[in-house]
């Protein structure tokens, strides 16, 4: 029985190695930053996907947590490596569309 079909990949990597598709909610970071300094422990992990070769990995969630541990002074994180392959994950691109409210 193949067991690490069943279990997360966990990786301690660099958080310089990390390249986020998205900026971080500067709202959210300052609250973050205290509940991560005060309760020392990271809850949920973020999710990176392993990129080429020396080119680090795409985080694709997690760029709160990952700049708050930064912000701390951590040099390296815990991170869930996917693999699309492997843990049947599909990527592709999607847009966001705001309306405008008609007054």
């Amino acid at each position: 029985m193949n067991l690490q079909h069943h279990f997360p990949e966990l990786r301690i990597l660099p958080i310089r190695s990390l390249r986020p598709h998205e900026d971080h909610d500067p709202q959210r970071l300052e609250p973050l930053i205290e509940r991560l300094g005060q309760e020392g422990r990271l809850k949920n992990p973020p999710l990176v996907l392993d990129l080429d070769e020396g080119e680090g990995f795409l985080l694709l969630d997690g760029a709160n947590r990952s700049a708050a541990l930064a912000a701390l002074g951590y040099e390296m994180v815990l991170a869930q490596v996917v693999r699309p392959e492997r843990d049947h994950v599909h990527l592709q691109t999607w847009n966001r569309k705001i309306g405008r409210a008609h007054v």
